[in-house]
């Protein structure tokens, strides 16, 4: 089992540690950084799929980062508690104006959000989005959860001891 999750929303760093991480010798990260086993492959994959990303990891410490799992929901969150009761967490944060803006770019360059669902924004780049298009983008739902990093910290601190968690910025 990892013994450590980076549960940092999107765009607040999260790659940077990972390729940090990865590059010390007494550190196990897996290969893909975005392991997706408690918000996605849970519901398709045996948990064996998940742990093969940790064998033959000897006595290096071994962790995934997956930035969505900032946003798991409580259910989730107890059932990670359940399979790892001492993992710890690692939460970054950004200043939120810039991660909002840095994730409406980054969803603009791989066409997802609202550029996804809407035909006209595809055409746009984001520095020439209307005010209205640019208010519509930040209030987008995802993008929303992700920068409210206080309901994402109380659900995983109202399962988790505040001592198992790293808050950066």
């Amino acid at each position: 089992l990892p013994d450590f999750l980076v549960i940092s929303p999107p765009r607040t760093a999260s790659t940077w540690l990972y390729a940090n991480l990865c590059r010390h010798p007494d550190v196990f990260i897996p290969e893909k950084k975005e392991i997706h086993y408690f918000d996605s492959y849970c519901r398709v994959a045996n948990f064996q799929w998940y742990l093969n990303h940790f064998k033959n990891t000897g006595k290096q410490c071994k962790g995934e980062a997956t930035p969505s799992y900032s946003i798991l929901p409580l259910q989730m969150i107890r059932q990670v508690k359940s399979i790892m009761p001492d993992v710890k967490l690692i939460f970054i944060m950004r200043e939120p104006v810039e991660r909002a803006w840095s994730e409406i770019k980054r969803n603009h360059l791989d066409n997802m959000g609202l550029f996804s669902l809407n035909p006209n924004y595809r055409k746009e780049k984001p520095a020439c989005l209307s005010t209205e298009q640019l208010i519509e983008h930040l209030v987008f739902e995802w993008i929303l959860a992700h920068s409210d990093y206080l309901g994402c910290l109380k659900r995983w601190l109202s399962v988790f001891p505040r001592e198992q968690m790293y808050l950066g910025f």
